[in-house]
């Protein structure tokens, strides 16, 4: 059995389902005709569609639950903004929000001791977005480009 979180562009809530290994990707989501789907994925890599066709053991290639993102935007601008400083950066929409932190770290050149205790929040928000979670959850539909600010968290005084 392999756990499936699928999200929907603009939907913070995936859609959980259980699906056993042998059963088709498409049949396991109950697909509409021309949906998209990519799997999100921690690593450095270029996203490509997943071919519905396959089996869910095939695309979960031994792990026990995926994350998948329905219908999503091949390329995101999120501005980053941080000490008075704009940097938009390019991503795709199944990008999570983990490597758009780094990402964000990189592009601003924060050393490590700055970097250490930084979270990013949709502009204005007092709430850190959740480090596993896609970008694309947060884009409505049609919308190409976001602004998150990288705040530092509160340290404990004392």
């Amino acid at each position: 059995m392999t756990k499936i979180d699928l999200y929907e562009m603009g939907s913070r809530q995936p859609a959980m389902t259980d699906a056993s290994d042998d059963q088709r990707l498409d049949e396991a989501l109950r697909l509409h005709g021309g949906d998209v789907l990519v799997l999100v994925d921690d690593e450095d890599v270029d996203f490509a569609d997943l071919d519905i066709s396959r089996t869910v053991g095939d695309v979960a290639a031994g792990r026990t639950d995926l994350v998948i993102l329905r219908n999503p935007l091949a390329k995101v601008t999120v501005n980053i903004h941080y000490a008075g400083l704009t940097k938009p950066l390019q991503v795709h929409a199944a990008t999570r929000i983990r490597r758009i932190r780094k990402l964000a770290i990189k592009a601003l050149e924060l050393d490590a001791e700055t970097a250490a205790d930084t979270a990013l929040r949709l502009e204005g928000a007092n709430t850190d977005l959740p480090l596993k979670q896609p970008i694309g959850i947060y884009l409505d539909k049609g919308q190409h480009q976001i602004s998150l600010d990288l705040v530092h968290k509160t340290r404990p005084q004392g």
